[in-house]
């Protein structure tokens, strides 16, 4: 219905910042508009018929070009024809996209968007989009590993801005959403981005339906794989998804020491022992006499899985991160 509040010039319409349309402050962007249609009853026949089920292709886009320096702008379509049952974030050249649907049976769907250029020698510039396509539970936060010695600058975050307040706009308190920017918060082993959470705000900025978000930074690490963590707004645990993000340089190696001994306790000699990293990187060392065992030099901040072979006995493996000298970490065998 559209009884009940007074309608201005963009209520019900898309509202952009203008200084992302003048063509003079975006040199060689590129522009999309993306539709979507709202069909209630294709949840309700999913659920009924759920391998029969095409709820998520009702997204479409096409190709515009911006002409104006100022507002009005003209936008035309230049010849372009539009791309059905896709969504625009798959206009992204370059760039891997990483599907999310973190409850299939009672909500919708999201992609994660990355981009790494190397725009200069030693610099690496990294571009995340988060896309809500209709996940009512909205995203709420962006995390990536940032480890020691990672430096990141020319941090921006970019969103839409959200309408202003109306009567029975669909809002808490009809004050309608907030356009505040996410926070940015570094601890020792991550950086994430995120908006207001539900209960502090219930208009926060999360990312909802038929929504694009960007984050995106410079480093001066080259990428590796690496898994970021998605948040949700209304309900939910955060899930994982795997991305590229900046590497974390060696540090100075450490030592790691410890005993391989028998079910009885004494030192087992000769038995291999052996430290693979991450990368596939293997180091082996053979026990004394007495059953001890000594790496140096082992490059720290990295996840390693120990492991010992011997002709008489099992050994269980362990896998941990190394961040510092370890010592004492033994194993015993089982018959």
């Amino acid at each position: 219905s559209h009884t009940g509040h007074t309608h201005t010039g963009p209520s019900h319409r898309i509202l952009t910042e203008i200084n992302d349309l003048v063509p003079a402050l975006n040199p060689g962007a590129t522009y999309y508009a993306e539709g979507q249609y709202i069909t209630p009853h294709e949840y309700v026949w999913c659920q009924a018929n759920p391998t029969q089920c095409n709820q998520y292709n009702n997204v479409s886009y096409r190709r515009y070009t911006v002409a104006n320096t100022a507002s009005p702008f003209v936008f035309s379509t230049g010849g372009s024809v539009t791309v059905r049952t896709k969504t625009a974030i798959n206009a992204w050249t370059g760039a891997t996209l990483v599907g999310i649907q973190p409850d299939p049976a009672n909500d919708g769907i999201g992609t994660i968007g990355y981009k790494v250029t190397n725009p200069s020698p030693g610099v690496w510039h990294y571009e995340y989009a988060l896309y809500n396509q209709n996940l009512d539970r909205a995203i709420s936060s962006f995390s990536i590993p940032v480890g020691a010695g990672v430096t990141l600058s020319s941090v921006g975050f970019h969103a839409p801005p959200q309408h202003p307040g109306w009567t029975a706009d669909g809002t808490a308190g009809n004050t309608g959403y907030s356009s505040a920017s996410w926070t940015q918060t570094q601890t020792a082993a991550d950086m994430t981005w995120s908006s207001e959470t539900f209960a502090q705000n219930q208009n926060a900025n999360a990312v909802r339906w038929g929504t694009l978000y960007n984050i995106r930074f410079d480093s001066d690490r080259p990428p590796v794989t690496m898994n970021a963590t998605i948040g949700f707004f209304k309900t939910g645990a955060p899930i994982t998804v795997q991305i590229q993000g900046p590497s974390t340089p060696a540090s100075a190696g450490v030592s790691v020491s410890g005993r391989v001994m028998t079910p009885d306790g004494r030192g087992l000699r000769n038995a291999a022992v052996s430290m693979v990293d991450t990368n596939n990187v293997k180091r082996s060392v053979t026990t004394s006499s007495f059953g001890f065992y000594s790496f140096s030099d082992v490059p720290s901040q990295l996840t390693y899985t120990i492991s010992v072979t011997s002709k008489e006995y099992r050994f269980k493996r362990v896998t941990m991160m190394i961040t510092a000298d370890l010592a004492n970490l033994d194993f015993i065998g089982q018959e």
